[in-house]
């Protein structure tokens, strides 16, 4: 069965079956694989014509075989443009990176008959607006109109990479509230993903992770290794821990470095409390948290119960805050480059480590998170 091309949409919602159904017109619709009793609930279809049947398969986040898609087509992305790095390829590997679902489609026996390769791409494109996808097809990437955003030859000048409605106007909201605090903006900075993109991580993996950050976090201000390997390793936690953290837990000796960069974790910390209601109120990134708080927030439950019973705030919420710090860790960052104060009071290590955490509750870009804190430093 000759596959035709792979769809990389970003949007969450996977198409239901009786949108795909309207986009094949006189086809026999045929559910293949994963039913069950919402329409959104499928792996694999087909849509049956006498000359050609066409075969979806679709892929999520945590299912096999995704990360290696989704890898394969930023690896072409970096191959094409490798002699001429661009905006676009950029914006093509954010994109990318930012995957929520991968819709494969084959044909049987092929589009060898009149008509059948039009029906294929007016299929093609009705479900590629749909999951606001890009197309990979005979080495191309491709826009939802099936025109060419980047591949051997000339990309088509009208190809364009479509931004959500509910990103822009976050991002216009976001950069109106910074103003009434006097924090100027960098107006080019990109939209963040929309809400219908975001797939937040699970409630249990947030509380984990912020045991585990209460670990380091502790370690870093002076607890023994003992201890604090104690708070993680007694609790059952100890996996939580990334491999870098577990490197520093182990150290009997830790350079001043990672002190230092283990102590600004506590932002990070703090945010993840947020995220799970655990702390009322962010506001803008301009006053580190007290550690004392932290570890009364922490110490009011057992660990067992405060992963069990671990929810999350609105994703809504998620994405305002996360528009928030992005924004103004650019800012301080760009100051600390040009060796100035950050404006407005802001603090750099607040507004990072809250960006590398809003952003990796978010999945932003599907980063793990030793890679998100690296890449937010």
């Amino acid at each position: 069965m000759p596959g035709v091309c792979a769809l990389f949409g970003t949007i969450r919602q996977r198409p239901s079956r009786e949108a795909i159904k309207a986009l094949a017109e006189d086809a026999q619709f045929e559910l293949i694989a994963g039913g069950g009793e919402a329409d959104t609930e499928w792996t694999r279809v087909g849509l049956r014509r006498p000359d050609a049947t066409l075969i979806l398969s679709w892929l999520g986040v945590e299912d096999d075989g995704f990360e290696r898609q989704v890898l394969g087509a930023t690896q072409l992305v970096l191959q094409l443009t490798r002699s001429q790095p661009s905006p676009r390829a950029y914006e093509l590997v954010r994109k990318i990176a930012g995957t929520r679902q991968v819709i494969g489609v084959a044909a049987e026996p092929n589009l060898d008959a009149p008509g059948a390769r039009e029906r294929c791409d007016a299929l093609v494109t009705g479900v590629a607006r749909a999951i606001n996808g890009v197309v990979l097809r005979e080495a191309r990437l491709l826009d939802p109109e099936l025109r060419v955003l980047l591949g051997p030859g000339e990309p088509d000048p009208a190809a364009t990479l479509t931004i959500l409605p509910s990103a822009l106007e976050r991002k216009q909201a976001t950069e109106a509230w910074v103003g009434q605090f006097g924090i100027p903006i960098i107006p080019d900075l990109p939209a963040i993903e929309a809400d219908e993109e975001v797939l937040p991580r699970e409630p249990r993996e947030v509380a984990r992770r912020a045991q585990a950050l209460w670990a380091v976090v502790s370690r870093a201000n002076g607890i023994e290794r003992k201890q604090a390997i104690d708070l993680l390793q007694q609790r059952g936690l100890w996996d939580a821990a990334t491999d870098e953290e577990a490197e520093f837990l182990l150290d009997g000796e830790p350079e001043q470095a990672a002190l230092a960069t283990y102590r600004g974790r506590a932002e990070a910390l703090w945010a993840l409390l947020w995220t799970l209601g655990r702390v009322h109120e962010l506001g803008p990134p301009m006053r580190r948290c007290d550690p004392d708080e932290v570890n009364r927030l922490l110490m009011l439950h057992s660990a067992e119960a405060f992963v069990a019973r671990a929810s999350l705030r609105e994703t809504r919420e998620l994405l305002d805050q996360a528009d928030l710090a992005y924004r103004c860790h650019a800012t301080a960052a760009l100051a600390h480059k040009q060796d100035v104060d950050p404006p407005a009071n802001l603090d750099r290590v607040v507004a990072r480590e809250r960006h590398a955490a809003l952003f990796w509750v978010l999945r932003h870009m599907n980063q793990p998170w030793d890679a998100i804190v690296a890449d937010e430093g």
